[in-house]
């Protein structure tokens, strides 16, 4: 018995990692008629009590290209503000992920954060702060 729950568990665990590549998805069409694959959509508990809203979706672009990715984010961005500001919550993440490829798949996620006068804002928007350079001696 003990022989066949060894075999079994390994089996077990391929199966579920080949599945996984295959989540279901339900389409979701943009205000400007583009179609997205969304994979999950709800809130999202902090570790310190807040709470924000997630859109987990399937992206057709490569997480690499940063520009078309943040484009697409944008295009979405329109949409769950409004979800966000009627949930009257103060973060929201968009989570773009690639189609996996055998049992990896990348991810990005965009946070957005709302600000005391009202303003949404993208850390990634940020520019990147350089590093003081330092006086060679």
């Amino acid at each position: 018995m003990k022989f066949r729950r060894a075999l079994f568990a390994p089996f077990l665990c391929l199966v579920s990692c080949a599945l996984s590549q295959y989540q279901p998805t339900q389409e979701a069409t943009l205000p400007s008629g583009r179609k997205i694959k969304v994979i999950a959509e709800g809130e999202l508990k902090f570790r310190d009590g807040t709470v924000g809203l997630i859109l987990k979706y399937q992206t057709d672009l490569k997480i690499s290209d940063s520009a078309a990715l943040r484009k697409e984010a944008d295009e979405i961005w329109v949409v769950l503000k409004q979800d966000a500001e009627r949930l009257k919550l103060k973060s929201a993440i968009i989570s773009a992920n690639e189609m996996p490829n055998g049992m990896i798949g990348k991810g990005y996620n965009f946070v957005f954060e709302k600000q005391g006068d009202g303003s949404w804002r993208c850390p990634d928007d940020e520019p990147k702060q350089k590093p003081p350079k330092q006086e060679k001696k």
